[in-house]
């Protein structure tokens, strides 16, 4: 599972676009229960109980990431971008990127070719005192794939509408304990991983005992409006769901206000989080496994709407919904980075309320 991380990770999944990359070739290596789809890019797959009356259990992530696209090609063979997703500005210039390209790659007929492109910015020596203090606007920016005209950019299947993706860098043994991971994209892919590792290690056995069918939720789009979320709890159903997100680490080294936010830190366990998104009995009994069970886990408050409980609590007819957070540093960077004993904890939570509680 650790190599399937990886692969993931550098796997580009932006949002809308996530099934560019070889994801179902992905997941086939490490599912191997139902798999069903839809036309937003949702993936499913359920394991347990048939039973007509089985308690639904949906427990989901979301696997889209956010990137830029095309607006316009210059006469010189230059791109001007706009967001797709909730990028940073001020990460951007400077990077380095590939355009996906309509085609396809020499070597693998399967998938699109990728077209080394950089993000350049105004030397600062140029810069008026103005420019200095201030953030670039998207119209600001430029990507160069070292075109000289706008003809070799078509030529090389880029147009209007064309999706740009960040350049990988995965490091899977960060930090003096390599305890931690640092790349681009963990902001959801970590929750991926976790749900699907959760999935997979639930007692087929216990499941069809206690009648519960699980279904595990691959989601699009919850950078561009929480949409793959909204399709997937109105066509599951779910009795029960339980959507794993990252959350802010708030540690002094981060800068953002514990009175603000809460205390949340890496290493310290998965974040339980109330709030009216938040079914009460629900995270109480969550809190009471990880109690049981000596995980490590965290509590916050947060307002309802920011992330994909908030669509399936309102969506589904009539579901109980809990969040979990895995702290993460630097979010919507490319140097995310999040701490493997919060991952453990939250796999460990989720299988163990699971096979334990209901």
């Amino acid at each position: 599972m650790k190599n399937f991380l990886k692969q993931l990770l550098e796997t580009h999944t932006p949002s809308g676009y996530e099934r560019l990359g070889k994801i179902r070739e992905l997941t086939q290596e490490v599912l191997s229960s139902t798999q069903y789809g839809d036309n937003i890019g949702n993936l499913y797959f359920e394991k347990g109980s048939n039973d007509e009356n089985a308690l639904k259990v949906f427990i989901s992530a979301h696997y889209d990431e956010n990137a830029l696209q095309v607006v316009k090609i210059t006469n010189e063979g230059l791109l001007h971008i706009v967001n797709l997703g909730g990028l940073d500005r001020k990460t951007i210039e400077g990077s380095h990127v590939f355009v996906i390209s309509d085609n396809w790659d020499d070597n693998d007929v399967t998938q699109k070719k990728l077209i080394p492109g950089i993000i350049g910015k105004k030397p600062i020596h140029k810069e008026t005192k103005d420019e200095r203090e201030k953030i670039d606007e998207y119209d600001k920016m430029l990507v160069d794939i070292g075109a000289s005209s706008k003809d070799e950019v078509t030529e090389l299947g880029i147009h209007i509408g064309s999706v740009i993706v960040f350049k990988k860098d995965v490091n899977m043994t960060f930090g003096t304990k390599k305890d931690r991971i640092v790349a681009n994209a963990l902001d959801d892919k970590i929750g991926i991983f976790a749900v699907t590792s959760a999935f997979n290690e639930l007692d087929e056995n216990v499941l069809n005992t206690k009648k519960i069918k699980v279904i595990l939720g691959w989601l699009t789009q919850e950078e561009v409006g929480l949409r793959g979320a909204i399709i997937a709890s109105n066509r599951i159903q779910p009795d029960i769901s339980i959507d794993v997100d990252v959350t802010f680490d708030t540690s002094k080294c981060t800068a953002i206000s514990k009175e603000k936010h809460g205390d949340m830190e890496l290493g310290k366990g998965v974040v339980l989080e109330y709030g009216p998104h938040a079914n009460y009995t629900l995270i109480g009994d969550l809190k009471d496994v990880a109690n049981k069970f000596a995980l490590p886990y965290q509590e916050s408050v947060a307002k309802a709407g920011g992330n994909n409980c908030s669509a399936i609590q309102l969506n589904a007819k009539d579901c109980a919904t809990a969040h979990l957070g895995i702290p993460l540093r630097n979010m919507h960077t490319q140097v995310e980075m999040v701490h493997k004993d919060d991952v453990n904890a939250c796999v460990d939570l989720i299988k163990l309320y699971i096979e334990n509680m209901i």
